[in-house]
C-alpha cells in the first residue's frame, strides 16, 4: 500500500538547490507514495501527477491522514516551512546543520535566539551564546557553535541527514535518546544525460588543450575559492593551460567571487563565472570539466549536489577531508587535508593536471561509487525507511546543559585560541587534538585543565 505523504518545500523555478533536490525526489518516490505538496515558491512546478497547493492556502484537510515532510535549508526559502514543521511534526530532511540564518529570518529576538544558541549546544556558555545572538563573535565561530537546531528536533518525529557526520553532531550537542530519531541516507547521486566532452567543450567556448577546473553553486567564504585563487597564481603565471569556470552566482554583499578575484589579477583572466545556472547547463560544466573542485572549511554537516552530480558523471574531483565528505571512498575522491594550505593546493591540482591516468582511475571508481551507494533505488530505500519509522515514532524533548558529561566541542576546525567559550572569568586556552578516540576525524578543542 502507497504512503501518504504532505511534503512542505521549495520547488523549481526557485533558485535553490534543495527545490531541485525536492523534485528529483518527487518524481522518483511516485511508485512508493501518493504525494500532495505544500509550497511557497511563485510558480511552483512538480513532476507530472504531482499536486501543488500554495503553502499560504494550506489547511488541516491537506495533512489529514498524511505524514508531513519537511526539506529545511539554512535560508529564508524555508522561513515558513519551519513555522509549520515546529507546528506539525514529520519527518524532517535537515540539508544544514547550522540554522542560525533561517531562525534570524523568523523576526526571534535577542533572548530567543540566546536561549535557542544555548539548548542547541550545551557545551558552550549563556555568555557566550548571548554575545553570538548580538553578532558579537568572530564570523567564523557562531555558525559552527550554535546549529540552532534544538527546537526543530525536538518537534520532529523523525530527521533525515545525509552524513555520519551529522548523526554524530546531533548526538553531541543533544544527545544519545534523540539521535536513535536521526536516519543516515547519503546524498543520491543526480543522473544525467551522458554528453560528448569534445562537443560540451565546444559548446562552452572551452578549447581542447585547457585544463578545466570547475567550482559551483552559490559562492561563499566557506567554499574556499580564496584559496583556490591563491593556489592558482603561480601556476597561471607558468602555465596558460589552467581555466577556471565558476557554474554558479558570483555571491551576495557578504563574499563576491569576482570582487575577490581582483586581487588576483592573473587568476581573474583565466576565470569564468556563469551566473545562476539551470541542471542541464551544469551538467554541461561538469561534463567538460577535468577537475570539480569542492571545498569546505568549515563544513556544517551540509551536502553538495554538484558534487553528487560530478560522480555520477564521472568526473574527478577534489574535495576537503572533513565533514560529511571524509566519508567519501579516497578512491573516488581526491581530498585535501584540513590543515593544507594553498601550496598543497597547487601542488596537488598540477599533479592532477600532469596524470590522465590519475583523473581517468579516479573518475571511473566515483563513477561505481555513484551507482551503487548512491543511487537513487538506495536513497528510495533509505527514505520509505524514515517514512515508516516516522509515523510510529513520538516526539521527545532533546538533552539539557545539566545533562553534559564531556568537555569536548567540535569538530571546530582551526578556531584559535582567542576565544573564551566557557564564561566570564575562566581561561580562554583551548587544546587543539587530532580525532580523538572513537570520534569522527576533525579538529577537535577543548578547555585546558
Amino acid at each position: 500500500m502507497k504512503e501518504n505523504l504532505l511534503h512542505v518545500t521549495p520547488l523549481p523555478p526557485a533558485r535553490n538547490g534543495i527545490a531541485d533536490y525536492a523534485s528529483i525526489l518527487l518524481d522518483n518516490v511516485q511508485a512508493h507514495t501518493n504525494s500532495l505538496v505544500l509550497s511557497d515558491t511563485v510558480g511552483a512546478v512538480a513532476p507530472r501527477g504531482i499536486r501543488v497547493v500554495a503553502l499560504e492556502a494550506a489547511e488541516p484537510k491537506h495533512f489529514k491522514g498524511r505524514l508531513p515532510v519537511y526539506q529545511i535549508g539554512n535560508n529564508w526559502q524555508h522561513t515558513e516551512m519551519l513555522r509549520m514543521a515546529l507546528k506539525r511534526p514529520g519527518l524532517v530532511v535537515l540539508h544544514d546543520l547550522h540554522l542560525f540564518y533561517l531562525y534570524e529570518s523568523l523576526g526571534l529576538n535577542s533572548g530567543e535566539m540566546t536561549d535557542l544558541a544555548s539548548r542547541s549546544n550545551p557545551f558552550v556558555s549563556h555568555a557566550f551564546a548571548t554575545r553570538l545572538s548580538a553578532k558579537a563573535t568572530t564570523p567564523k565561530l557562531p555558525y559552527m557553535l550554535a546549529n540552532m537546531t534544538a527546537d526543530l528536533v525536538s518537534a520532529s518525529k523523525r530527521i533525515l541527514v545525509h552524513s555520519r557526520y551529522a548523526r554524530n553532531l546531533i548526538e553531541r550537542h543533544l544527545g544519545e535518546v534523540v539521535a536513535d530519531r536521526v536516519d543516515v541516507v547519503p546524498h543520491f547521486a543526480i543522473p544525467s544525460t551522458p554528453r560528448d566532452r569534445d562537443q560540451t567543450r565546444r559548446r562552452l567556448g572551452v578549447d581542447s588543450d585547457r585544463f578545466l577546473i570547475v567550482t559551483a553553486g552559490f559562492a561563499t567564504k566557506a567554499k574556499q575559492l580564496d584559496m583556490l585563487a591563491q593556489a592558482l597564481a603561480p601556476l597561471v603565471r607558468q602555465d596558460r593551460r589552467y581555466l577556471w569556470i565558476h557554474a554558479g552566482s558570483a555571491g551576495d554583499e557578504y563574499y563576491n567571487l569576482a570582487s575577490m578575484l581582483k586581487e588576483y589579477p592573473e587568476v581573474s583572466a583565466v576565470t569564468r563565472i556563469t551566473g545562476y545556472l539551470s541542471e542541464s547547463a551544469l551538467d554541461d560544466h561538469l561534463a567538460a570539466a577535468d577537475l570539480l573542485i569542492n571545498l569546505r572549511f568549515p563544513s556544517v554537516g551540509e551536502s553538495s549536489g554538484s558534487l553528487a552530480r560530478a560522480l555520477t558523471s564521472g568526473v574527478c574531483a577534489l574535495v576537503t577531508d572533513t565533514g560529511g565528505y571524509s566519508e567519501y571512498p579516497s578512491d573516488a575522491v581526491l581530498k585535501l587535508g584540513l590543515l593544507d594550505t594553498h601550496r598543497t593546493l597547487g601542488a596537488l591540482i598540477k599533479v592532477i593536471a600532469d596524470n590522465d591516468d590519475l583523473r581517468t582511475k579516479v573518475g571511473l571508481n566515483a563513477r561505481a561509487y555513484a551507482e551503487t551507494r548512491l543511487s537513487m533505488d538506495s536513497y528510495i530505500d533509505g527514505f520509505m525507511t524514515a517514512v515508516t519509522r516516522a509515523k510510529a515514532a513520538k516526539t521527545v524533548e532533546p538533552r539539557r546543559a545539566d545533562a553534559v558529561v564531556s568537555d569536548w566541542v567540535g569538530p571546530l576546525e582551526q578556531l584559535g585560541s582567542a576565544f573564551n567559550l566557557f564564561g566570564a572569568g575562566e581561561r580562554s586556552e583551548v587544546d587543539f587534538v587530532r580525532n580523538p578516540s572513537s570520534r569522527e576525524p576533525g579538529i577537535y578543542v577543548r578547555r585546558r585543565t
